[in-house]
């Protein structure tokens, strides 16, 4: 009797467990359409912080022109057009833009696409993007001027079964002034 019962416990768990295994990821969490969620911040090489503040759109800094600003817009790279994240980077200065209350998931897609420079450079521009979940860093990316979209896959483990939401950041340096806009954007799937 003890060996049915376990076989049928067996069974019923397997057939429970069977649809989450072969079940359809799914986007629990889009970072361009929670803009108006975000913190974001500026670093001055002398320490000084901005802070930015969220109207008609997208982020300003107060006491900085209004090409600093960060907004979603679509952004056609190459034969692929998307919504994304845009901001300029600033030389020898960290932007920061961290989106707290996010929903957790399994792992985080990153894409992301360097716009040609509009400024006529002798080399391409170099940007450097820091991605945290929460107090963890994920990846410091080198990202160059290349054609096309690029994606980035990081596994979160553990956090995609947490109840309550984590914090992904992301930061945005650059050696020398650039005209070249960054434009990304992450999902966050379960």
């Amino acid at each position: 009797m003890n060996l049915r019962k376990s076989f049928f416990l067996f069974v019923l768990s397997f057939s429970i467990a069977l649809p989450s295994v072969f079940a359809e990821p799914v986007v629990v969490y889009k970072l361009s359409k929670n803009l108006d969620k975000a913190k974001a911040s500026i670093k001055k090489k002398n320490k000084e912080v901005l802070k930015g503040s969220f109207a008609q759109g997208e982020i300003i800094f107060p006491k900085l022109p209004r090409i600093t600003s960060i907004k979603t817009r679509k952004v056609s790279g190459g034969a692929d057009s998307r919504t994304a994240i845009s901001l300029l980077p600033i030389a020898e200065n960290k932007r920061r833009i961290k989106f707290t209350e996010v929903t957790p998931g399994s792992h985080v897609k990153l894409s992301y696409y360097v716009e040609p420079s509009k400024t006529a450079a002798t080399e391409p521009a170099t940007l450097y993007l820091s991605i945290w979940a929460g107090r963890h860093k994920l990846d410091r990316l080198v990202i160059v001027e290349e054609a096309g979209w690029h994606e980035k896959k990081y596994e979160l483990g553990m956090v995609g079964f947490l109840l309550s939401p984590i914090t992904l950041s992301f930061e945005l340096t650059v050696d020398q002034p650039v005209r070249a806009y960054l434009n990304f954007d992450a999902e966050v799937i379960r």
